[in-house]
């Protein structure tokens, strides 16, 4: 929560739905795309992903259930490795 908190308190952020999907999961959970603005520099970044690299989430390998272009199933994982590699958040010993 800390995590999420420090990087979109106080601004506006854009939420995108797959239209083709449902809106939440079967915990109520939304099913979505979380981008801001990063207030240290300025660009626009994909909170999911942010969450990925900081090993606080995991990606979903089922691409049926969770729908993922070819293009943003390569970002995420990409970025669930480098947590890995780095052994941040779930993945530190």
């Amino acid at each position: 929560l800390r995590f999420t908190e420090t990087r979109i308190k106080n601004q506006t952020v854009r939420v995108e739905f797959d239209p083709d999907y449902d809106t939440e999961d079967h915990y109520g959970r939304w099913l979505c795309w979380v981008y801001y603005r990063d207030p240290r520099d300025g660009v626009e970044k994909l909170l999911n992903e942010e969450l990925l690299r900081a090993g606080l989430a995991f990606a979903y390998d089922d691409r049926r259930k969770f729908h993922y272009t070819e293009a943003m199933y390569r970002r995420l994982k990409a970025a669930q490795r480098e947590a890995q590699q780095e052994q941040r958040g779930i993945y530190s010993k």
